[in-house]
């Protein structure tokens, strides 16, 4: 992809240039790589249920522990 490219590349060349060689639109470029490095709700939903699992887990071994 024409964006993945962009992206690797931005400590070698400029933005403006990589997008006008490739083709593509700088506004669909800034979209794009803001869209890519924010959680859509499912993942922010996944990570709010992997963490409660996590402690409630750390909190059962714990008590475990201590009983034994």
């Amino acid at each position: 992809m024409k964006y993945v490219f962009i992206e690797k590349h931005q400590a070698e060349f400029s933005t403006k240039a990589m997008c006008r060689v490739l083709q593509v639109a700088r506004s669909g470029w800034y979209v794009w790589h803001q869209r890519r490095h924010q959680i859509n709700q499912r993942q922010q939903f996944r990570l709010i249920c992997d963490n409660v699992v996590r402690e409630a887990f750390s909190d059962a071994n714990s008590a475990m522990v201590r009983h034994a």
